[in-house]
């Protein structure tokens, strides 16, 4: 297995909104997860796609 130390560098207030998009699934109890197919996240993704269009 090889290791990968891929870095990305983010600003203080890029890493503010990740923080706030992460903090529900770091602060979730295990019971609140919910177990998915990937076929089942890549159907619901074409449907949010579809009715958002296109991300820019």
């Amino acid at each position: 297995m090889t290791q990968r130390n891929d870095k990305i560098e983010i600003s203080f207030d890029q890493s503010k909104v990740l923080f706030q998009e992460l903090k529900a699934g770091l602060n979730a109890d295990e019971k609140e997860f919910v177990a998915v197919s990937a076929e089942d996240v890549i159907r619901h993704n074409k449907r949010s796609s579809r009715a958002t269009g296109p991300s820019p």
